[in-house]
């Protein structure tokens, strides 16, 4: 069973990211339906590519934050969280620029810096303020791309800005001083750099679905694509949310946390297998008629989900629990191969509908590559 704490941190983060993610949502019908099919596609585009960069960018740190931040060690992550962040804002803009696409460099510098607050957040274990925080820059964007002129992309840098100063005002009280000690960068580094790699390969995996789509089919597939993504991206919110809960459990070596958390994503799994044959229609009813030729994707990227969210147990126990982020790496290279082979084949046949399909794929193999290797380490540990 699931004691009562667990469940009910669980239920405040779950049912706060929810309506968080909801209020996303409707920032992303809005812009759909302002821009239509095809110029909604061009602005996914350049959303996916900052998205893309910011999880690159990263370099394992957020993973670091929360299992190093959640003990007396939290001064000393921050410190190096922010001089990381630094660091790594300047050849996010060199090459954007040198690109032409700056608007992506945006988005990038603004979600690592929501990052780095939310990521502090969860390691207080202040899960509240952590939904408190993502809420209040989903709302700034929904003010803003009502009552402005601004474009998309710069409104969805503004909301990841508003969550970065809420949550900062929160955490400068845990801040104790800044501190940067060599030993514990290096400890850091151990931990963050094979997660990093891992969660970098994870990254393309799951977000170079666009940038191929757009090759391969243009933006009006792009359009319809990401229409149903943004739709389903309620589904791996929860899932975000649940590991933000239990991450710092399996730092501490709960040994229930594991058993509490496959329940949980059972249960959410079970739910997401009824409703997927009720979807269809649901799409069209968002985002409007323009967006018809979307209703297959998104039940296809609903079945995928089902194994996304049975790994987050598994994956939280090696991740913070055994702390084996080499383990993560292979995982993670091999399901970048599966990925990319997959979109490049199964978008060629079937379209929007073949990106989908790809994650049903990688996402079932990650599933069982996460179990075994719990499994291995658990035999070895008896």
């Amino acid at each position: 069973m699931v004691n009562r704490t667990t469940l009910r941190q669980s239920v405040l983060v779950s049912a706060g990211t929810v309506f968080n993610s909801l209020l996303g949502l409707l920032f992303y019908i809005l812009v759909a339906k302002n821009l239509g099919v095809e110029k909604f596609g061009h602005f996914s585009y350049l959303l996916g590519l900052g998205l893309l960069a910011a999880e690159l960018g990263d370099l394992g740190i957020n993973s670091a934050i929360v299992k190093f931040g959640s003990g007396d060690k939290f001064s000393a992550i921050f410190s190096f969280a922010i001089v990381q962040r630094a660091i790594i804002f300047v050849p996010i803009i060199i090459i954007f620029l040198y690109l032409g696409l700056f608007p992506s460099a945006a988005v990038a510098i603004g979600l690592l810096l929501a990052y780095l607050t939310t990521q502090g957040l969860l390691a207080r274990q202040k899960f509240s303020l952590q939904v408190f925080a993502n809420i209040s820059g989903n709302l700034l964007r929904l003010l803003l791309i009502i009552a402005t002129p601004l474009s998309a992309i710069t409104v969805f840098f503004l909301g990841t800005i508003g969550t970065f100063i809420i949550g900062m005002l929160t955490l400068f009280k845990e801040f104790k001083g800044f501190d940067l000690n060599k030993k514990f960068a290096k400890e850091i580094l151990r931990f963050s750099l094979p997660a990093a790699g891992s969660f970098s390969l994870s990254s393309i995996a799951s977000k170079i679905d666009v940038p191929i789509l757009y090759s391969l089919a243009g933006p009006v597939a792009v359009g319809l694509y990401s229409s149903a993504q943004k739709l389903a991206s309620v589904i791996p919110q929860i899932a975000s949310a649940l590991d933000g809960v239990f991450a710092p459990k399996f730092s501490q070596k709960s040994p229930t946390a594991l058993r509490q958390y496959l329940i949980l994503a059972g249960l959410i799994s079970l739910g997401i297998l009824i409703f997927i044959p009720f979807s269809g229609t649901l799409i069209t009813f968002v985002f409007g008629n323009k967006y018809l030729g979307s209703e297959t994707v998104f039940q296809i990227l609903l079945l995928s989900f089902i194994p996304f969210f049975l790994s987050g147990p598994f994956l939280g126990k090696i991740l913070y629990g055994l702390g084996k982020t080499k383990h993560l790496l292979l995982v993670s290279t091999v399901n970048l191969i599966i990925s990319i082979t997959g979109l490049i084949i199964l978008i060629g046949i079937f379209q929007a509908n073949g990106a989908a399909l790809t994650f049903v794929i990688t996402n079932t193999v990650a599933l069982v590559f996460y179990v075994l290797i719990s499994f291995i380490f658990r035999h070895q540990a008896n």
